[in-house]
């Protein structure tokens, strides 16, 4: 799934988010661990988007980096 400016504004994301997504990703981005990684580093707010879109990313990324650390 890609998540763009128009995908954001359908699901009222504020004007914040929708910059920060606009300013790294401005032609979307889809949702994959790194694309993640690095949202959480630019201040996207994962609670919201998780809700968003059903699931709980938080969840997902905590066991990706308990993964990560184990290789």
């Amino acid at each position: 799934m890609d998540i763009t400016k128009e995908w954001l504004i359908s699901h009222n994301a504020s004007v914040e988010q929708i910059r920060i997504f606009q300013k790294a990703w401005p032609h979307g981005m889809r949702v994959e661990k790194e694309a993640l990684e690095h949202a959480r580093t630019l201040g996207v707010d994962l609670a919201w988007l998780s809700q968003e879109l059903g699931v709980d990313l938080e969840r997902h990324v905590k066991e990706l980096r308990e993964l990560v650390s184990r290789c």
